[in-house]
Formats: C-alpha cells, sequence, structure tokens
C-alpha cells in the first residue's frame, strides 16, 4: 500500500502549518496544539419530540484531533452533522475561528467533510472529484486542477488521478474523499466513521495513516466512532457521549486511569467492575463478593455507597490457583499480544485478568481460581 502521507507533497501542506510550535503545544500524539478552531456552547438539537444531544460543550483547539465515541444513538453523528451545518441547533452556539456559525448553511462555513460512504460522484474522475469543491468557490479549472493534483499525490494517488470511483478499492476510495475535503483548505475537517467500511487489517493501517496525515498537515479534525480501540489510537483527546450528553472528555490515558463514572469505565474498556455489599472504612471502603473474596479501594466521600462501583484495572486482577468446588472459575483465555486475557467467571458475571503467557499457562480453561486486587489499585466510581 501506498503511504497516506506523501512527504514530498509540502506545497500542499504548507497552509495548514502552525508556526514554531514549542513541546508545551504538543497533543498526546504528538500533533501541534494552538488556539481555538471550534467552541460549542449549551448546544441542543431535537428531532420533533426526539432529543438529539442536549447541553454540549466542547472546546476544540488548532491542530487537535477529537473522537467523538459512543454507542448507536447516543447523538455523536447529529453533533458532527450540527457542527457541518447539516442540521441546524435550537439551542446554543457555535463558534468557528470566533464567528457564531450555528445558523449559517454548510457552503458558509469552511468545513471538509469525509463521510463514511464517501460520497464520491460515480461518473467523475478522481481528479474531477477532488477539483469538484474547487470549482463551486469559483477557481478556475486551470488552478484548480493543479491544487488538485497536489493534494492527490499528498495521498498517495497521483497515478489514479483519471479512474472513476469504481475502479478503486475502497482505501482508496477513502483517499480519495478525503483529498477532496482538505484540498478546500478547511478551517476545521469532520469525518464520519471514515473507516468503518474497510476491513480489519486496512482499518488497522489507515488509522495509523491518517493520524501521520492529520499531524503534518496540522489541520484541526473531529472524527466519529463507535469503535473505542480506533478512538485510543487516533485520538489526542476523546469526547465520550451517552444519551445525548457527553460524559467525559479527556485523553485516552486519563479516560483509563480516571474515568469519571463506572458507565465510562465500562464503556472504554478500562478495568473489571466490581459491586456488592459495601463496608465503609473511613476513606477506603471494602466489598466482600465471595466468602473470602473481599477488594478495597480509594473512595471519595461524596460518593453515594448505593450507587458505588469499584473499578479494578485488568492487569491488576491477581489470580490464583485453587481447591476445586471454588466459585471462581476461568472460561476463556483469549491471547491479546504478550498477554493473555483469562476471562473468569463468578454467578452470572465475568471478570477479567491480564497477565503474562508463561503465567496464564498455570490457568486452563476450568480450572478452579481465586482472584483478589491490592488495596491500593481499586477505586470507588459512581456508577452512571
Amino acid at each position: 500500500m501506498i503511504s497516506l502521507l506523501n512527504s514530498s507533497s509540502s506545497k500542499f501542506r504548507s497552509p495548514y502549518m502552525l508556526n514554531n510550535p514549542t513541546s508545551a503545544d504538543r497533543g498526546s500524539s504528538g500533533g501541534t496544539i494552538g488556539p481555538s478552531t471550534l467552541s460549542v456552547s449549551k448546544l441542543g438539537l431535537r428531532y420533533g419530540n426526539v432529543t438529539a444531544f442536549r447541553d454540549v460543550d466542547l472546546d476544540v483547539k488548532s491542530g487537535e484531533f477529537i473522537a467523538l465515541l459512543g454507542p448507536s444513538g447516543c447523538g455523536k453523528t447529529s453533533l458532527l452533522r450540527a457542527i457541518a451545518g447539516f442540521v441546524l441547533p435550537q439551542e446554543g452556539e457555535i463558534l468557528l475561528k470566533g464567528q457564531d456559525v450555528a445558523n449559517r448553511p454548510p457552503r458558509e462555513r469552511n468545513i471538509g467533510v469525509v463521510f463514511q460512504s464517501y460520497a464520491l460522484f460515480p461518473h467523475m474522475t478522481v481528479l474531477q472529484n477532488v477539483c469538484f469543491g474547487l470549482e463551486c468557490r469559483g477557481l478556475v479549472k486551470a488552478e484548480a486542477q493543479k491544487q488538485a493534483g497536489a493534494a492527490l499525490e499528498t495521498v498517495g494517488l497521483s497515478a489514479f488521478a483519471e479512474r472513476r470511483p469504481r475502479q478503486l478499492s475502497g482505501g482508496q476510495q477513502q483517499r480519495v474523499a478525503l483529498a477532496r475535503a482538505l484540498v478546500i483548505q478547511p478551517d476545521l475537517l469532520l469525518l464520519d466513521e471514515p473507516l468503518g467500511a474497510l476491513d480489519k487489517q486496512l482499518r488497522m493501517r489507515m488509522q495509523s495513516e491518517l493520524k501521520a496525515l492529520q499531524r503534518s498537515l496540522g489541520v484541526t479534525a473531529i472524527f466519529v466512532t463507535h469503535d473505542q480501540e480506533e478512538a485510543l489510537a487516533m485520538a489526542d483527546r476523546i469526547v465520550v457521549m451517552r444519551g445525548g450528553t457527553i460524559q467525559q472528555i479527556a485523553t485516552p490515558d486519563t479516560l483509563f486511569s480516571a474515568p469519571r463514572t463506572g458507565w465510562v469505565a465500562d464503556f472504554v474498556n478500562a478495568g473489571n467492575l466490581i459491586s456488592g455489599e459495601i463496608v465503609e472504612q473511613g476513606s477506603r471502603w471494602t466489598v466482600e463478593i465471595e466468602k473470602g473474596a473481599r477488594f478495597s479501594g480509594k473512595a471519595d466521600p461524596s460518593l453515594d455507597r448505593s450507587d458505588a462501583v469499584l473499578l479494578v484495572p485488568f492487569h491488576k486482577l491477581k489470580v490464583e490457583k485453587a481447591a476445586e468446588g471454588s466459585p471462581f472459575v476461568v472460561a476463556a483465555a483469549q491471547p491479546a499480544g504478550l498477554v493473555v486475557d483469562l476471562h473468569i467467571s463468578h454467578k452470572d458475571k465475568i471478570h477479567r485478568a491480564q497477565l503474562p503467557i508463561a503465567q496464564a499457562a498455570d490457568f486452563p480453561v476450568g480450572a478452579p481460581v481465586l482472584i483478589s486486587a491490592a488495596e491500593e489499585d481499586g477505586v470507588w466510581l459512581t456508577r452512571d
């Protein structure tokens, strides 16, 4: 596969680049971060009596790569469409580079969009597809073709300029859609599950290449995904949504180390959620889920004990051999790189432990075990 990032196309990249970035301006993935490009405040959208999202506040810095992550129906695509101007929200404001565009049509917002379906014109060549937005803006044909050619070079498709979309693979079509969105030099790039139609291996390669391109160009981008691994791999910050509201905005590391609620922790697979009758012991609470299986963790005094769960990261759950009859039994063992993901059944629940391959060999499927965790490895969260 040709790399999505073509280092020779600096002429196309230069309009996006921010000057003299310092280490303090870098995002979690190393991209250049500057002043705010997008500020969304108290935004709300309804379709009739159905609320798509409400009270959304979001500030996106220049050069930042943001993921909107959540289950189906949480409002993430509707939020993206509102930012693009395809739907008009009933409440709130959308500031794009300081200008309120909440009630402006898409053509009056300098925003590039890549759709999940790519939305390429089948009767046009690749070059004509990329030229389309430039020509709609009144650029003369020769200059439009010159800029479109540079964009195609950036995404590694110069040799495919005269082909039709049907003659391209899914990954190549995705690149054409990306070139078409970038060639207009947008203030903001929006991507609606842009890799969703690709097979897993190609999707993983495109994740790293798309992120590398975004960093090289310095373009501010927001992408929608329901894939937790994709969001964690690509985003500087992740906006976790549920039921039309934002649950948490954080870097990938923070989502794992300090999820705001049990629901967020469960959705991003941050660890095991353990619940049961809680015994308060000052700032640390303890729960016993089985005789001899007690778990403790730090608790904020403001937490409601009746609505609290204990988070124990998968790699912090300890596993020991046990005699037959133990209520904890290894139900599955799934290799995951240098570790094995053990699924341990207990009544109607599954607890997960990530162990080194050599250690996991001592716990075959069906083996009775005991589980535990160090007191400092658990933290209590509100359930929802």
